[in-house]
């Protein structure tokens, strides 16, 4: 009967290749958790944006148009597609260009009578992003 202590000998003396490999990768063809797909945004979503005030007050205004595409432009730009967790946050606070943009931006909403502090725009913003939620989030 052959010992622990001769199995683990004749195993050293095995040559590096036949030993069999001490961890291995398992590679997955499924699509990972964190990707979605955005819905389709025509239809009840679209609709709930235009016939929204806010985005009425902020139609008329061009330069709050302008200021949200440039904010949209920067956070492309830092690949802020999602929504930031504390890190990222952080790392956006931090960066100048996104200070800039972020308060121009909050400036010409004001121009435009858009208040983000208003708890009825906080309420009706919540409601227009429910629309575009990825689904099963």
């Amino acid at each position: 009967m052959l010992s622990i202590r001769m199995l683990a000998q004749v195993y050293r003396r095995l040559p590096r290749q036949a030993q069999p490999p001490l961890a291995t990768r398992f590679l997955s063809l499924s699509t990972p958790r964190r990707a979605f797909e955005f819905p389709n945004l025509g239809g009840d979503a679209a609709k709930a944006v235009q016939d929204s005030p806010v985005f009425k007050k902020i139609a008329q205004h061009s330069a709050a148009l302008e200021a949200m595409q440039k904010f949209a432009g920067v956070m492309q730009k830092l690949e802020a597609g999602k929504q930031p967790g504390p890190l990222q946050m952080m790392k956006l606070v931090a960066n100048s260009e996104f200070r800039e943009a972020s308060k121009t931006m909050a400036e010409e909403f004001k121009k435009a009578g858009v208040d983000l502090t208003s708890p009825d725009v906080v309420e009706e913003m919540k409601s227009i992003a429910k629309l575009f939620a990825p689904k099963g989030s």
